[in-house]
């Protein structure tokens, strides 16, 4: 790897901007050679690749939105973009004037767009954020899994364009990553994390964003906000795990993977070649508990989050978390948290409004 190439890796990660390769060729790749996540039409990559341009820095505008910057010297020719709809042209122009001084040791000329020769095409990251790959970074804050959240919120927020909730940036900013923590409140105790000490994250993590004053510092605490509750799920399963062998972990896991799939011990027992008789002793002397005792305590945690999540029916939580009937649902609730699924979704949701 050369000098250049990582130091802009590094660049992509301080500035949270994305960074893209142009070749000779027309051919667009990240800092870290896969396919850029910004599709241009391959003639454009072309004509951009091969047209004559003064070194230097041109920031790009459809519609006379400043959306990303290109960045022409001598051995590069680098699209940078802004991968959060509101990050300012001021940080814009910060950020590709140091990835230049880092090449070049001089700082650039800031020259005006050059849409008269080569219009930037309006399509680019003009809709909303993609819904599949927003449910795939949640997926990997629930596992507790930073690499793939990173991966994903990188994807996500490159994708499109968060929502305007508010007419002021800073309050749409603001807004924005409330809904983002609520979301991930909810993830975080589907992965574990105590809903008291999830709430409470929450709530902190919501007053600090309330204190921050600019664009620039909100969207640094936007990925943050994902690894905090991250490393407090990691925290919290490695502390379980801690007090248990491997085999029960593999239990609790392939229990968790096939939740309401009406998975038998038969079933655990041939995923995880053992006989079905030492898998049960093991587990109740390990644990305390049965694993039936253990898979109706996660499929009740998992109950919970969805009453104070969704509207969805009892009846239809009852059937996705694999209860016989809706009425089984309701006893086996009430026997565990001693109050019926109704009750405990008023009560919580209230509780939620008036915070």
């Amino acid at each position: 790897m050369t000098e250049s190439l990582k130091f802009l890796q590094n660049m992509q990660e301080i500035t949270q901007l994305e960074i893209d390769q142009l070749d000779a060729a027309g051919q667009l790749t990240d800092v870290w050679n896969r396919p850029a996540i910004v599709k241009l039409p391959e003639s454009y990559l072309k004509k951009l690749a091969a047209a004559s341009f003064t070194p230097g820095i041109f920031l790009l505008a459809p519609s006379s939105v400043i959306r990303g910057a290109l960045l022409v010297d001598s051995k590069h020719r680098l699209l940078i973009w802004q991968n959060l709809r509101s990050c300012t042209q001021h940080h814009l122009e910060q950020a590709g004037s140091a990835i230049w001084f880092g090449l070049n040791q001089h700082w650039p000329k800031i020259h005006k767009t050059f849409e008269n020769e080569l219009p930037l095409p309006e399509h680019i990251l003009e809709n909303h954020n993609s819904y599949e790959l927003e449910k795939r970074m949640l997926s990997a804050v629930r596992n507790g899994d930073d690499s793939s959240y990173q991966h994903y919120f990188r994807l996500l927020t490159s994708s499109g364009a968060f929502g305007q909730v508010a007419k002021d940036r800073l309050r749409n900013q603001k807004n924005l990553l409330i809904c983002h923590i609520t979301l991930l409140t909810r993830q975080a105790i589907e992965g574990g994390l105590a809903p008291n000490e999830a709430f409470a994250l929450s709530d902190q993590l919501c007053q600090q964003v309330e204190s921050l004053q600019t664009i620039e510092q909100l969207n640094a605490r936007l990925q943050a906000i994902g690894q905090i509750f991250i490393q407090r799920i990691q925290t919290t399963r490695q502390a379980q795990n801690n007090k248990k062998g491997l085999l029960t972990q593999k239990i609790e896991a392939a229990l968790r993977d096939h939740c309401g799939q009406n998975y038998s011990l038969d079933d655990l027992a041939h995923d995880l070649q053992r006989d079905k008789y030492y898998l049960a002793h093991l587990y109740k002397q390990e644990t305390g508990q049965t694993i039936n005792q253990y898979e109706n305590s996660y499929r009740i945690s998992r109950f919970k989050s969805m009453l104070l999540w969704t509207d969805q029916p009892i009846t239809e939580i009852a059937a996705v978390l694999g209860f016989a009937t809706p009425n089984y649902a309701s006893r086996c609730f009430k026997k565990i948290v001693g109050i019926a699924p109704q009750q405990y979704r008023q009560r919580h949701q209230l509780k939620l409004l008036q915070q």
